[in-house]
């Protein structure tokens, strides 16, 4: 149905009351049919009162409206959705290059960058023969996948400490690197060779290999997305054509 707990950071927010505001229109967002003011107050342990004022704002503002006793999403919600896929759209470079390198091996390729839920899938190109679960806003198990541990390993310490505190190492699948030791090493290694594998590591039988684009706002993250049998007998070609595309895209030295 709904969850209480949709944050991805283990601090606690400064402005508590927005921090409130934020997790009803999430809880809103996320129910079927809309909610009541005493299933939002129950759901946030939020006492009744208070969750009837900042509902009230919520409703003032139209983010969120009204149908009765229920609370909907509102005419503003709108405006924030849209902006979310214009700012998380990849720039034409980007998508030039996904598309060129996807052309060049004939497999999928995947383009990624971080968000508040950890490294995001912003689209795909060159079908989806495997791994059809990476979609559009995909953000779990950024340790698993080639594009996650390539932009963790691009990260500074504090940045990837603060990540790996509030994310664990969950196994996906038997290869999953679990260990934070041996994690450590993995991005290491990523950033001496300058680009991030996965074999096997989140789905079974799919391997990734992903290198990363400067876009002037961070880091952008194209991830080829390869059957293990094909990888294992094609894997120069695959890191022969993500470097040619990446060195022709303004690539930076990882160090």
């Amino acid at each position: 149905m709904v969850r209480r707990d949709s944050g991805t950071n283990s601090k606690p927010p400064r402005v508590q009351s927005v921090a409130r505001a934020v997790q009803m229109v999430d809880l809103v967002a996320r129910s079927d049919h809309g909610l009541t003011a005493k299933e939002i107050s129950l759901e946030t342990g939020v006492n009744r009162s208070a969750t009837y004022h900042l509902l009230h704002t919520l409703t003032q503002t139209e983010v969120l409206s009204r149908d009765g006793r229920r609370y909907l999403m509102g005419p503003r919600a709108g405006v924030f959705s849209t902006g979310f896929s214009r700012h998380q759209t990849p720039n034409q470079q980007v998508i030039a290059s996904a598309r060129k390198l996807a052309g060049t091996i004939r497999q999928p390729v995947i383009v990624a960058a971080w968000s508040p839920s950890g490294v995001t899938v912003l689209g795909r190109t060159g079908g989806i023969s495997v791994a059809s679960e990476l979609q559009r806003g995909y953000a779990k198990d950024s340790h698993a996948r080639a594009s996650g541990k390539l932009l963790l390993a691009l990260e500074p310490q504090e940045a990837r400490d603060r990540y790996l505190e509030s994310h664990a190492l969950t196994a996906r699948t038997g290869n999953t690197i679990t260990d934070s030791t041996l994690f450590e090493r993995e991005l290491t290694a990523i950033r001496e060779r300058g680009y991030a594998v996965d074999e096997g590591e989140f789905l079974p039988d799919v391997c990734c290999i992903a290198g990363a684009l400067e876009t002037g706002r961070g880091y952008v993250a194209l991830s080829a997305v390869v059957s293990s049998r094909r990888f294992k007998s094609e894997r120069e070609l695959y890191v022969d054509e993500l470097t040619r595309i990446a060195n022709s895209g303004s690539i930076p030295t990882l160090v």
